[in-house]
Formats: C-alpha cells, structure tokens, sequence
C-alpha cells in the first residue's frame, strides 16, 4: 500500500478530513477545508498507474487534478511530428563535412545541432536518392536554438575559431538575423536565443537556421535546418497554462514541440544541476533524436 503525504507547510493551511489508502486501480480521495494551488506542489507520491484524484474542501467542490499530479512519475518522452508540408527539408546536424573531411581539429564527440532529423534513402530504378529533413516546431515568436561545441575559446587566440549563427525566410531568402557566437569557455552545449529585436517568426512558415564555425578562414563548416512556429489546440493550451515548469516540457514533447521542450528543460537544469529527474529528462529528449553522444555534455556558457 502507498500513501499520499501532505508537507509540514500544507498541514499548517489546511484540516484534513480524511485520507483513503489506494492501489493501482482504485480511487484516491483528499478532503480538505479549504486548499488552492500550492496543494499540488505537497502531494508528492503517487503509484504508476493510479486513477484520478479527486480533492475536495467541505462545499462538496471536486476537481480532478491527475494530469497535474502524476506529472512527477510520467516520463518525458518526444514524438516526431510529421515534416512541413512541401519539398524534403535538406540540413545537417552534424559536423566533419560532407564527405568525411573537416578542416577543423579531431574531436571525440563533433559538432552538433540539438534538432530532430530524419535521413531516408529512396531507390529510384537502379538511382538510389537521399533525402533528409532537419526540422524542429517552436510555438515562441522568438526561440532559442542549441548547439554542442566541442571547442572553447583560449586565452592566446589560437583556438578561437569565428562562429557564426543566421536566420532567414526559407520561401524569400531574406536574412532576418544574424549574430556572431562565442565559443564557450569549455566544450558543451550553448544556447543561441532570437532577441527581442527580431520580428517575431510568423505561423506556419519556414525559417532556415544556419550554424558556422570557421576553422580554416572563408570555409566554414556548417550545420543548417529548418524551424516552424505552429499554434498549439486550445486544450492543449489550457493544460499548459496550469501546469509545473517540468510538466510543460513533458507536454511540449509529447505534442512533438522541440525548440520549447528543450529549451524548458534547459533552463531548468540551469536552476537545478543537480536534479536527477531533470538529468534524466534531458537525456531522454536529447537521445530521442538520436545524438547519443552529446545527451551527457554539460550546458556552458
């Protein structure tokens, strides 16, 4: 049998009435006085499975809380979402060049975008074809792009490679930003955010992102795709509205909005290093797309 525990905090605010024990298929029931918000932050424990939760204050008041209160067992999981309408979205996620080369130093784990990507190889007669699609969803009219960088900045300059990041309208060309990034002060992965003073990204439109790093002057080795920004369903919304930090990540992914889950995540890690469910999240979202390597790689400045 499991129970559900009420922090010091909560005891001090709220009369419990009662507290029904329950398994994995049965329903539990919380009576209180009275109770707001910070309720959900104090029921901490809840078995896999278990039904709704229903709590209630003497008023006879029900309200189900389950999406809210088992945020803390579900797991973080991405699912891909279909490529943008169109022409398959050609990009790279990885460094080393094209055809194996690089003109920047060996390293253990290369260049790499943080974006979903799909390769598929498609046989035309006797004619085999690669397509790939390097594509992320945002709902932000300015997201945040992120990168590992397995090189850092040096104090005499002679690793200090120029690196470049740019945005621009995939159907007119037109560059709408464009930044230098400098290398972190150790290898890891960087945030790469669109300022204010970007026009925020329309819906349903193509914008391509590129990523340079120069380590041989005027040959960059680059990494490019595409970002959409789409407008979420209401109830999806509303969800989102209520919920915890970790669980709008949960929701972000589950609905395949990368740019938002990661970055939520990120900036969570950044408040909590040391937080193994947050540990565990980001190396769930960031192995989903297949870029093992760089799951454990540490967020740098």
């Amino acid at each position: 049998m499991k129970f559900i525990w009420l922090s010091i905090k909560s005891i001090s605010m709220l009369i419990i009435s009662s507290i029904v024990l329950f398994n994995n298929q049965s329903l539990a029931q919380v009576k209180l006085d009275d109770f707001d918000g910070d309720v959900l932050s104090d029921l901490t424990s809840l078995p896999p499975g278990a039904s709704p939760i229903l709590i209630s204050n003497e008023r006879g008041r029900k309200i189900e809380w389950r999406e809210i209160l088992t945020s803390q067992i579900q797991e973080l999981t991405f699912k891909l979402p279909a490529p943008p309408p169109g022409e398959p979205i050609d990009g790279r996620i990885r460094g080393g060049g094209r055809r194996g080369s690089s003109y920047c130093p060996k390293t253990e784990t290369s260049l790499t975008a943080l974006v979903p990507a799909i390769r598929k190889t498609i046989k035309v007669g006797r004619t085999k074809h690669v397509e790939n699609n390097v594509w992320g969803l945002t709902t932000n009219e300015r997201t945040t792009f992120y990168f590992y960088i397995p090189f850092s900045k040096s104090t005499d300059n002679q690793t200090s490679f120029p690196t470049k990041f740019f945005l621009r309208d995939e159907k007119t060309k037109k560059i709408i930003y464009q930044s230098a990034v400098e290398l972190p002060s150790k290898p890891g992965v960087v945030a790469v955010p669109l300022p204010k003073t970007v026009k925020p990204l329309e819906l349903e439109k193509n914008y391509r992102w590129y990523f340079q790093i120069y380590c041989k002057p005027e040959i960059p080795e680059q990494l490019e795709g595409v970002v959409r920004r789409v407008k979420l369903s209401q109830n999806l919304i509303e969800k989102i509205n209520i919920a915890k930090p970790r669980e709008k990540a949960r929701l972000y992914a589950a609905e395949g909005i990368w740019f938002d889950s990661l970055d939520m995540l990120a900036q969570l890690r950044q408040k909590e290093p040391e937080n193994k469910q947050l540990i565990k999240d980001w190396k769930n979202l960031v192995e989903s797309i297949g870029v093992v390597d760089v799951a454990d790689k540490p967020l740098v400045e």
